[in-house]
């Protein structure tokens, strides 16, 4: 489970096609664990911190995630890729740490996801 809240960022990400450096990414999680660490209730996340952690960062995306959706996709973020597919220097571009984070949740979430059993189109006779 604090794989999966430590990967939930990315998935977010990824789904808004935004891309962030590893420091970048780190610095937020790390953020969110000193605000954690100030803030936090430890009554509330002794029994289970994962999933504490894990509701505290979909609730700072909740309420700044637009916010950093706009910052991430504004010009100055997109020029050094711009600038290195130009240069045709891929060696030059920021590691994609989003995407692989990305479909670590996905294989993570199908972990967590609750299995619907087929419903019966006829029901069978039994006494």
């Amino acid at each position: 489970m604090l794989l999966y809240a430590l990967t939930w960022p990315a998935s977010w990400l990824h789904e808004r096609a935004l891309t962030l450096s590893p420091k970048r990414y780190e610095l937020l999680l790390v953020q969110r664990l000193d605000a954690i660490q100030r803030h936090g209730n430890p009554q509330r996340y002794l029994p289970y911190f994962p999933r504490y952690l894990l509701k505290s960062i979909q609730d700072w995306f909740a309420w700044h995630g637009e916010d950093l959706y706009d910052e991430l996709k504004h010009i100055r973020n997109a020029l050094p890729s711009v600038l290195a597919l130009i240069q045709q220097s891929p060696a030059r571009s920021a590691p994609d740490i989003v995407t692989p984070l990305a479909q670590a949740h996905a294989v993570l979430a199908s972990r967590y996801r609750r299995k619907n059993l087929p419903q019966p189109k006829q029901l069978t006779l039994q006494i």
